[in-house]
């Protein structure tokens, strides 16, 4: 008994001792396995956060109707450190400042754009309470930083008698335009016209205009291109955007897209950033519709007889513009309509037949931008809730219907057109170059209610230098 009892002793402490070696690495595990939840969960949060400040920022660019200088940019609201939380409690900082590249490092420089310089804006969404420039061991702290580099290379308007303060085109303080119609109506011409007045150096300011509208939609192009996701063949498929959510677009990428049917991208509670090299569509694609923006960064073509209609719809208020880096719809021959909720980029327009474009919605506005020349060979019925906006020559065979609800109709070379033409805009009608019109025009300003104009005769309305993203 004595032996049994003795041999029970030692296992029961044999136990004791393999559970002292153990208990304490099994808890560890445990331990860790929880941290690494804890981690990842918080991953997944301040990263959503991290992404929606600057999808937020880029919206704030990207809409923007006017500004007023340098401190356009820096009174944007999150510059700086901010904390916030999460729905479930837990608090996170989220840091916004301006960096510069040193030894292949971004480091800090300011909480704003000190000058009129190229900056890299940085956001970063840092959860618990620790301060982001200390250091821990990566497998201890349950926090995550992420930054995401934004490029604003920031330029001043040439102010004077151009573009920007004191100039003949000032976005930053327009004037009132009063109704009028007919020989009445609110028209300047750089040239020859025997419609308005006769304004020197308006084509000059519009090139510098369009210019720097350009320049702020490629930016914005180049810093979706940088956070897109290669989607390749499943770019139309409700996996891409699955996870998307008001506040965090599916940004997706693909080298080339053809479209053969109807197709809807995204959905209004899971707006779709699409970037795409190339987009071709076939003659059973009759309307594509997307939720959020489209980018096509080098053509739009179609085959055959194909008469596509494209839509961009916002989604969660934001969103719904349409962007086209080339001169890429000199393809359709036949018609093509658009409608854009938010803006319309191209850099030229050449259309055969009779197109139907709109763009913006009524009281949230919307921009029509060409880059270069707009031709259609037979009529053009355009619709804009902003401004119109020509980087070249207006040039249509038959009779226009234009009507430009919330800004000016500016073009910075001729205006021709063979037949009548019909045009209504909320601000003024600016031509850089001449206007040549066969029979009666029939031309309206300040309408709308908008009554409105950036275009300003005398120069007199002198600011701080205006800077734009470009």
């Amino acid at each position: 008994m004595r032996e049994e009892r003795g041999a029970v002793m030692m296992y029961a402490l044999l136990a004791l001792v393999l559970l002292a070696i153990f208990t304490p690495a099994v808890i560890h595990m445990v331990s860790a396995a929880s941290r690494s939840v804890e981690k990842t969960d918080d991953e997944k949060r301040v990263t959503i956060s991290a992404k929606s400040a600057m999808n937020s920022f880029i919206s704030y660019i990207e809409h923007a109707k006017s500004t007023d200088g340098l401190a356009y940019y820096n009174a944007y609201p999150l510059w700086g450190a901010h904390r916030f939380a999460h729905p479930d409690g837990s608090e996170y900082e989220l840091i916004m400042d301006i960096v510069q590249e040193s030894s292949g490092q971004f480091v800090h420089l300011a909480y704003e754009a000190p000058s009129l310089d190229t900056y890299h804006v940085r956001v970063r969404a840092i959860s618990g309470d620790e301060h982001p420039n200390q250091q821990r061991d990566p497998d201890e702290r349950s926090y995550a930083a992420y930054s995401i580099v934004y490029e604003i290379p920031l330029r001043s308007g040439s102010g004077g008698e151009g573009f920007g303060p004191g100039g003949i085109l000032n976005p930053s303080q327009p004037r009132e335009t009063p109704p009028a119609s007919g020989s009445n109506a609110a028209i300047y011409y750089g040239d020859q016209s025997p419609y308005g007045s006769n304004l020197p150096g308006l084509s000059e300011a519009i090139g510098e205009y369009v210019a720097a509208k350009s320049a702020d939609w490629q930016v914005v192009a180049r810093t979706y291109y940088s956070q897109a996701t290669p989607c390749g063949g499943s770019c139309l498929s409700d996996s891409s955007w699955s996870g998307a959510s008001a506040d965090d677009p599916a940004v997706i990428y693909t080298s080339r897209l053809s479209i053969d049917q109807d197709v809807t991208i995204g959905a209004p509670d899971k707006p779709v950033i699409l970037i795409v090299d190339t987009l071709s569509t076939s003659n059973n694609a009759n309307h594509i519709r997307i939720y959020g923006s489209l980018f096509v960064r080098e053509r739009l073509e179609k085959t055959n007889n194909s008469q596509p209609s494209f839509y961009a719809y916002r989604a969660g208020e934001r969103y719904g513009d349409l962007y086209l880096n080339s001169d890429l719809l000199i393809e359709y021959k036949n018609s093509a309509n658009f409608t854009v909720e938010g803006s319309f980029y191209t850099t030229d327009i050449d259309f055969q037949n009779s197109p139907n474009i709109t763009v913006g919605m009524p009281g949230i506005g919307g921009d029509l931008i060409v880059n270069g020349d707009l031709d259609a060979h037979n009529s053009i019925d355009a619709t804009v809730h902003g401004a119109m906006i020509l980087g070249g020559v207006f040039d249509t065979h038959n009779s226009p219907n234009v009507s430009v609800r919330a800004g000016d109709l500016l073009i910075r070379d001729d205006f021709l057109s063979h037949n009548s033409v019909n045009i209504t805009t909320g601000g003024a009608i600016g031509v850089g170059g001449s206007i040549d019109l066969h029979n009666s025009p029939n031309f309206a300003t300040g309408q709308y209610g908008y009554e409105q104009t950036i275009i300003l005769p005398d120069g007199s309305h002198a600011s701080s230098p205006v800077v734009r993203a470009g």
